[in-house]
C-alpha cells in the first residue's frame, strides 16, 4: 500500500494581486499625503515666523519707549533716591540736614559719595555732573548754603565711558559743615 504525502502547502487562491493600476494609485495617493503635509508644516513655520516678527517689533517699542526721556528721568530720580538711602543709611540724625542740603543741590548733579568726619564737622563730597558749568554753579550755591560753613574744592576731571551711565565730569570736595545745621 502506498499512501500519497504531499508536503506542499496548498496555495491560496484568494490571495489578491496588485495590478500596474492599483499600484499607481496608491503610489500617487501618498505622494499627495506627503505633499499635502509638507505644505502644511510650511504653513505652519510662516505663521511662527510672522508671530515672531510681531513680537520682536513690540519688544523694539518697548525698547524705545524705555530708553526714552521719560524713562531716563524715572531712572535718574530712582537712582539718586538708591543714593539717598545708601548714604543716610544708619546716620538718622542726618536726616534733617540732608533734607536741607538737597534744596541746594542741581537737579543735574549727582552725589555719589558722602562721607563724614565725626572728629569735626567736615563733609567731604563726590559727584558727578554733566559738565564744567553745572559744577561751578553747584559750587557757589554750596558756598551760600545757609548751613555750610565753607567749602574747599579737590579736583575735577572730565571722565566715563557711555554705557557705565557715569558720564560727565567727577568732582570731590569737602565742605564743614555749622553745628546748628543738625538742629534744622
Amino acid at each position: 500500500m502506498v499512501t500519497n504525502i504531499n508536503l506542499v502547502s496548498p496555495e491560496e487562491k484568494n490571495k489578491p494581486k496588485l495590478s500596474g493600476r492599483t499600484s499607481l494609485a496608491l503610489s500617487i495617493s501618498l505622494l499627495v499625503v506627503a505633499v499635502g503635509v509638507y505644505f502644511a508644516l510650511g504653513q505652519i513655520s510662516n505663521s511662527y515666523q510672522r508671530e515672531k516678527s510681531n513680537v520682536e517689533s513690540q519688544i523694539q517699542e518697548e525698547k524705545a519707549k524705555i530708553s526714552g526721556p521719560n524713562f531716563s528721568d524715572v531712572a535718574d530720580f530712582q537712582g539718586k533716591l538708591n543714593l539717598l538711602e545708601k548714604i543716610i543709611g544708619d546716620h538718622v540724625y542726618l536726616d534733617g540736614f540732608l533734607k536741607n542740603l538737597s534744596k541746594f543741590v542741581l537737579p543735574e548733579v549727582r552725589f555719589t559719595e558722602l562721607q563724614w568726619d565725626y572728629s569735626g564737622d567736615n563733609l567731604s563730597i563726590k559727584g558727578i555732573a554733566p559738565n564744567f558749568d553745572s559744577l561751578s554753579r553747584e559750587i557757589i550755591l554750596l558756598k551760600n548754603c545757609p548751613l555750610v560753613e565753607s567749602i574747599e574744592f579737590k579736583n575735577a576731571a572730565q571722565s566715563g565711558a557711555a554705557g557705565t551711565g557715569q558720564v560727565g565730569v567727577q568732582f570731590e570736595m569737602s565742605a564743614e559743615i555749622k553745628k546748628e545745621a543738625y538742629n534744622k
